[in-house]
């Protein structure tokens, strides 16, 4: 017999196939369990499993089995908080107060205080709840709330989040008094609703935020929030680390952009914060504040911003040659061209960045990015293919970049002008993309959404073998042309173990399933096969769908398959074979 470590190692890799499907975890852990008494004593016990969100009650039950039944660690799960089902419960729920168990309620529909505390005499297994939702429609549920979390603070041990999402003005002294004595509450998240999903609602005061001296996390989405609230709260916080700030609006009133630079100064300023998201509608700041934040703060790692960012026209324009420095931002996404503007004519100094966002890149950010984002290893960027050669080709000489995703664009710059549409198909510029290439060692992943990508490109793709490259994407607004020898390519390629394609492939409907059936028989080296908007619904040529189904039985190596069709006999077939689908 194998080694124990030998089959822990084969059996850890199989659970890592498996995905969150624990429906397939559970025939395995039943399977391997007959197999001998050591392995189900020693070695499936020791596993590390996946987490799982439990959707529906035989969900529960299987993974209560799997607990309580076959001592299966399994850790990290979130459930379906639905009243209706907990509410009559028959369990040994002893089983959720194991070492191994910590549960995160989740729900699209939070749960009302007061129906939380009509089935809490069911609930002993409050001691490993991590995550909580509740909606407040009125003040009798915030007033219901406010109790609850009072008289449950012993069983709510291993609570760290509490999620409120709102249908009134909120006034949150109360609730923050009675969360302060929690053991230790890390994240507070806030949304904003109303009854016909379009409405927000303000909160009146943070401040009262800053008695939960173990807050770590905050997130206001859809809220309407004043910014010398956020300034106030900020100016007299000690330890957030993390600011989620999402499509908040500064007014409830259809208002012309406002300024939020006392905002951004405040973060600034800020001596813990290490994460900002800041997304507000109709709100506007200077470049030049910016740009201070950018080169004064030495704390933060990532930073994304979704307003807008302008000059400011009173400003010595001596200041908008500044440069700056900053070794500590990790990761930065940015939805506004200003800004992009600041990583190509101010970051003029090495960076450790790794994750880069922006709507657009042109030569003189890519000029940037050799020059002084040396770690970068994530760029995701629009850009316009009048500049292809010139912005997007030069990016593969980074030593660094491991993945690399791009979109086309309709933005152009002072310098282009509209694209020709005949300059997707020129030969030149994709034999220049193929060689740049082909001297990249890096590169792991590469998504192009493009207008189209021509048939011998692609071949050219699949013949490289590109020994890092791992993971390919595209997607094409026009037909994707497949010939046979690029077909013939694509089977013969034993270095791409990740394929998503959009488009259709210019074929007969029938064809379409046969090039997938000649992909499944003869390319051994797909872990993961995407294909989407494929004309299959119509296909019902027996013959073809039964090959489909043997060949997708017979690929031993193909763990994901994602495929998007209603025809019956093709879904019949995807659901008999053991591969994770969509």
């Amino acid at each position: 017999m194998l080694p124990n470590i030998l089959i822990k190692k084969i059996l850890g890799e199989l659970l890592k196939s498996f995905g969150g499907n624990y429906i397939l975890i559970g025939y395995m852990i039943d399977e391997f369990g007959l197999v001998c008494k050591e392995w189900y004593q020693k070695i499936l016990a020791s596993l590390s499993y996946p987490n799982f969100t439990l959707d529906t009650m035989n969900d529960f039950l299987l993974c209560n089995h799997l607990i309580s039944q076959k001592k299966i660690p399994l850790t990290g799960l979130k459930m379906k908080f639905n009243m209706s089902q907990y509410s009559s419960l028959n369990f040994d729920d002893s089983v959720f107060k194991n070492r191994f168990c910590s549960i995160d309620f989740v729900s699209d529909q939070p749960s009302l205080p007061l129906d939380f505390v009509a089935i809490s005499n069911h609930l002993s297994y409050l001691t490993t709840v991590n995550s909580i939702g509740f909606q407040l429609c009125n003040l009798l549920d915030y007033t219901s709330l406010c109790q609850l979390i009072k008289s449950s603070l012993r069983d709510f041990q291993n609570l760290r989040e509490i999620k409120i999402f709102y249908y009134m003005d909120l006034d949150i002294s109360q609730l923050c008094d009675v969360i302060a004595r929690a053991p230790a509450i890390e994240s507070m998240y806030f949304e904003s609703s109303s009854i016909d999903g379009n409405g927000k609602s303000r909160i009146i005061s943070l401040n009262p935020l800053n008695k939960i001296t173990t807050l770590t996390q905050l997130t206001l989405r859809r809220v309407i929030i004043k910014p010398n609230t956020m300034v106030t709260y900020l100016d007299n916080n000690k330890s957030l680390k993390d600011l989620n700030i999402i499509l908040a609006d500064l007014t409830s009133d259809e208002v012309e952009e406002t300024p939020i630079d006392p905002l951004i100064e405040s973060i600034e300023k800020h001596q813990s914060l290490k994460r900002i998201l800041v997304s507000f509608n109709r709100a506007l700041c200077f470049k030049s504040t910016i740009t201070k934040l950018m080169g004064s703060n030495r704390l933060l790692e990532r930073v994304v911003l979704d307003f807008t960012i302008c000059k400011n026209p009173n400003q010595d324009p001596a200041l908008l040659q500044l440069t700056f420095s900053n070794t500590c931002i990790r990761k930065i996404e940015i939805t506004n061209l200003f800004m992009e503007s600041i990583i190509a004519n101010h970051w003029n100094s090495p960076s450790t960045l790794e994750k880069i966002s922006l709507i657009f890149v042109d030569p003189e950010i890519t000029k940037s990015i050799l020059l002084y984002h040396k770690s970068l290893k994530t760029l995701k960027a629009g850009f316009n293919f009048n500049s292809f050669d010139s912005a997007v080709i030069p990016l593969l000489k980074s030593q660094s970049l491991t993945s690399l995703s791009l979109h086309t664009t309709s933005i152009v710059s002072n310098a282009m002008s509209a694209v020709n549409p005949q300059i997707y198909n020129d030969p030149n510029i994709w034999n220049q993309f193929i060689n740049a290439l082909k001297s990249n060692c890096s590169l792991r992943s590469l998504s192009l959404k493009i207008r189209t990508v021509p048939n011998e490109t692609l071949k050219k793709l699949f013949q490289l073998q590109h020994p890092t490259l791992k993971h390919l994407s595209i997607w094409t607004s026009h037909p994707i042309g497949i010939d046979q020898l690029t077909l013939d390519s694509l089977c013969k390629n034993s270095t791409i173990q990740s394929l998503s394609l959009n488009g259709s492939l210019n074929k007969p409907t029938e064809e379409h399933l046969s090039i997938i059936t000649k992909i499944l028989n003869d390319n051994r080296t797909l872990q993961s096969l995407s294909f989407y908007d494929l004309p299959l619904n119509s296909i019902h040529n027996q013959s073809l769908i039964d090959q489909f189904s043997i060949s997708l039985k017979n690929n031993s190596s193909l763990k994901i398959f994602n495929i998007n069709t209603k025809n019956s006999d093709i879904q019949q077939a995807l659901k008999q074979s053991f591969i994770s689908i969509n």
